[in-house]
């Protein structure tokens, strides 16, 4: 698994290049995620037409790992709605481990969500169709940790086991800062992995086109992509504003970060999520910004400590899940 030979994101867009070059054919980046085995990609190219791919890559559930036969790690999307930067998490997950990550439906076309309440339903629907039964495993970073939380107060509310809920840099809205209103396309670049000096007016079609020449080569992301990212953000901002969380049984898993982001601090306290817990809020610091929580270096800090995590034994016997 590319990803778990220390293969990122970066890494994977020369990989692609390079398979491009080599083979003198339109090699889709979004391969690498979602089958990045020398076997996977061979079954891939070996098709007549890369038609599709984009279509695999902005689907609700992508798969991150597939290999094994332990408790799946569930990845829930950021504000941008995706949860491709996860793949860099693999390599440090326990060997038996799947992962998958779970992306707004509204970017592939594929419903509208009016609560966060709906949308952890959706996700819950899409997990359970994977692993029927629990112990769940949960990860969310940013918005995606509340929603990893509220999934878990229903997976609980439904009689189901949370092993885990884990969430990066991710907090409750204070109800002060609301930020409505989509990103600028410099932000919205940046989320998706190219770094502009400023948007300087650029059309979703013309930003497309700058990141598939960054990811050298044309993955079959167009305007209409990003402009359904962008309005999926907007959206889930709102819904995340308007939402008022339960009280989930059970102990929590933070990595706040510490670092600064275009030079501005976040003052954010893992404390903020102590009224929505039960259990201990365990918290590993992570010297960095807040959007740079998917950079290698960072997951070299996170990877090990989920990985411990994951593997210590929190299942409940029978008599602890009856009582």
């Amino acid at each position: 698994n590319f990803f778990e030979r220390s293969g990122n994101s970066l890494l994977a867009t020369k990989a692609v290049a390079a398979l491009q070059e080599r083979l003198d054919r339109k090699i889709p980046l979004q391969w690498m995620f979602l089958d990045p085995t020398p076997s996977g990609l061979a079954r891939r190219i070996a098709l007549p037409s890369a038609e599709g791919a984009v279509t695999e890559a902005l689907a609700v559930v992508i798969p991150l790992r597939t290999e094994g036969t332990g408790r799946p790690l569930f990845c829930v999307h950021p504000g941008i709605g995706l949860s491709w930067g996860y793949a860099g998490l693999v390599r440090y997950l326990p060997a038996d481990r799947r992962a998958y990550g779970l992306q707004l439906p509204t970017i592939s076309g594929d419903g509208e969500y009016r609560s966060i309440e709906q949308l952890a339903h959706r996700y819950v629907e899409e997990m359970k169709a994977i692993q029927p039964e629990g112990p769940y495993d949960l990860l969310g970073w940013s918005l995606g940790g509340v929603i990893a939380h509220a999934m878990a107060v229903e997976l609980q509310r439904a009689g189901e086991h949370v092993a885990t809920l884990a969430v990066m840099d991710s907090y409750p809205d204070n109800g002060e800062d609301p930020l409505f209103g989509k990103l600028d396309m410099r932000d919205l670049l940046r989320g998706l992995g190219l770094v502009v000096a400023t948007d300087g007016g650029l059309t979703y079609e013309r930003a497309a086109q700058l990141l598939n020449e960054s990811w050298g080569s044309d993955s079959g992301l167009r305007g209409e992509h990003l402009e359904r990212i962008n309005a999926g953000y907007e959206n889930s901002r709102e819904l995340v504003h308007r939402f008022e969380p339960q009280v989930y049984d059970g102990e929590l898993l933070i990595f706040p970060a510490t670092g600064e982001d275009d030079g501005t601090t976040r003052a954010r306290s893992a404390d903020e999520w102590r009224p929505l817990v039960t259990g201990r809020i365990i918290e590993h610091p992570v010297d960095c910004g807040h959007n740079d929580m998917i950079e290698p270096q960072s997951l070299a800090v996170i990877g090990p400590v989920l990985s411990r995590y994951l593997d210590a034994d929190r299942t409940p016997s029978r008599d602890d899940r009856i009582g």
